[in-house]
């Protein structure tokens, strides 16, 4: 299964992805579905807070893992930080980074780019969707 949807680069795009993703991931285990939620909220709000962008979300199951994708018009990747406690802000890579597998940047020559994660899912025996 593999879903896009376009966003609006504003606050109340990032609470229709979490609906986004939690629609098209109804049948994927609760633990990937919070998951996945959680890492598509702080890449959609990156984009639209750092960004100041309209974004895309991607999602994509296969039998092994659940792909996040967010493009924006954002120049620059996104970095991990190491924020204070006393810093409101910063943390949001770094929940990306212990919630997936993996996690990525891939910037495009026309401008923008595409952050990503995969997130495991637990063996279910159970087919592709």
């Amino acid at each position: 299964m593999k879903a896009e949807h376009h966003f609006a680069g504003s606050a109340s795009s990032v609470r229709a992805a979490r609906a986004f993703i939690t629609e098209k991931l109804a049948n994927t285990p609760k633990s990937a579905v919070e998951d996945a939620v959680l890492i598509a909220s702080e890449l959609a709000a990156n984009a639209v807070t750092h960004a100041n962008s309209a974004f895309t979300i991607c999602v994509e199951e296969t039998t092994s893992h659940v792909r996040i994708e967010v493009r924006d018009r954002g120049e620059g990747a996104p970095t991990l930080r190491r924020p204070r406690p006393e810093e409101a802000y910063g943390r949001g890579l770094r929940i990306v980074s212990e919630l997936a597998r993996s996690w990525g940047v891939d910037e495009h020559p026309e401008g923008g780019k595409t952050v990503w994660a995969d997130i495991a899912l637990p063996n279910t025996g159970r087919a592709t969707l």
